[in-house]
């Protein structure tokens, strides 16, 4: 199907020419894969941009088909952060709006708190029985992180935003492993 291409997402981009080409793609359970991962927040949210860009890149060169379930999803993902994001804005603008002038400018809420409450417990519940049925024994203590989680898991409102800025592959390359440098002081 043509190898990799330069794209800032090659490897999902193979990906999806080889299932358009009617290839399958098999998954290995055993196989070990060596990782690495982004050592700081900055690193991480430029490598997150990288992918966004590049899935958005995508969908504008037509590399997934319109009617696919995975394109309907890369296509409602830059939108659903948006509007995500202008959520956001709009609660964080009422809620300053009402401690400078002690009254919301506006209603944007049709559940009260304690409706809101139970259901933000009922989604944790369900989150940690989800991970206690994964991991067993580890999912408790896994499930204790899920406050932290749930608000880290944002981060791709800052990554989307961030996307519309990258304009090549080596501008938002993560550095994985040795550099030259350490190369060098290896070697030495």
């Amino acid at each position: 199907v043509g190898g990799f291409t330069n794209h800032l997402v090659d490897d999902y981009e193979l990906t999806t020419r080889l299932l358009k080409s009617k290839y399958r793609i098999l998954f290995a359970p055993l196989c070990i894969n060596y990782d690495e991962k982004p050592p700081t927040l900055e690193i991480m949210l430029r490598q997150r941009a990288r992918w966004a860009k590049g899935f958005i890149d995508m969908l504008q060169r037509n590399a997934v088909e319109r009617t696919d379930i995975i394109s309907a999803l890369l296509w409602l993902n830059p939108i659903a952060a948006i509007i995500g994001l202008a959520m956001l804005c709009i609660i964080g603008f009422a809620a300053t709006f009402n401690m400078i002038f002690g009254y919301f400018p506006f209603y944007y809420s049709s559940i009260s708190i304690e409706m809101w409450l139970t259901l933000t417990a009922f989604l944790y519940f369900l989150q940690a029985m989800t991970l206690i049925k994964l991991y067993g024994k580890n999912g408790v203590r896994y499930a204790l992180y899920l406050p932290i989680y749930n608000i880290f898991s944002l981060y791709f409102f800052v990554t989307f935003i961030k996307a519309f800025r990258v304009k090549s592959w080596g501008a938002t390359k993560t550095m994985h492993g040795f550099t030259a440098t350490k190369i060098k002081k290896t070697l030495r």
